[in-house]
């Protein structure tokens, strides 16, 4: 009987991530962990300006979408990037920048989706960037409709 309830429980928390339509929420708290930069939770916070969504639009099936979202640190604190964390395996986005953003400069983050694996023809895919910002994350979300 444990037996059958640990592989129950694993196939409901494990299968569901490895699905490409999985969409992460922006209700979670993230926390990130101490990296090279050190615990960003920790750091001052700044306050950014970002474009939150990018709208895709009608995408043929197979053909990649590239979305682009421009960030700026509004704030009185240098910004520190710690992760930006894709929502599925089909999701790419630009790595955190080695360097803080300094007050008034702006960041772009990249993220390209493959849609050669979605089964869904809505296309809803975020990014989360994890950082000091006075906001637990940013949530970029990339939406678009399917067709064949």
């Amino acid at each position: 009987m444990r037996i059958f309830l640990c592989k129950f429980l694993l196939f409901i928390l494990v299968i569901p991530s490895l699905s490409c339509d999985q969409n992460t929420k922006s209700s979670e708290n993230f926390k990130t962990k101490p990296n090279e930069k050190g615990d960003v939770n920790k750091l001052p916070k700044t306050k950014i300006e970002y474009d939150s969504i990018f709208y895709a639009g009608d995408v043929i099936k197979g053909k990649d979408i590239i979305a682009t979202f421009r960030c700026k640190n509004i704030g009185n604190q240098p910004w520190e990037i710690a992760e930006i964390r894709p929502s599925c395996g089909c999701t790419n986005a630009t790595k955190a920048p080695k360097k803080a953003i300094a007050v008034g400069d702006s960041f772009e983050i990249r993220a390209t989706i493959a849609t050669e694996n979605i089964s869904s023809k809505k296309i809803d895919k975020t990014v989360t960037v994890l950082s000091n910002c006075q906001e637990s994350a940013l949530v970029l979300r990339v939406i678009g409709k399917l067709i064949k």
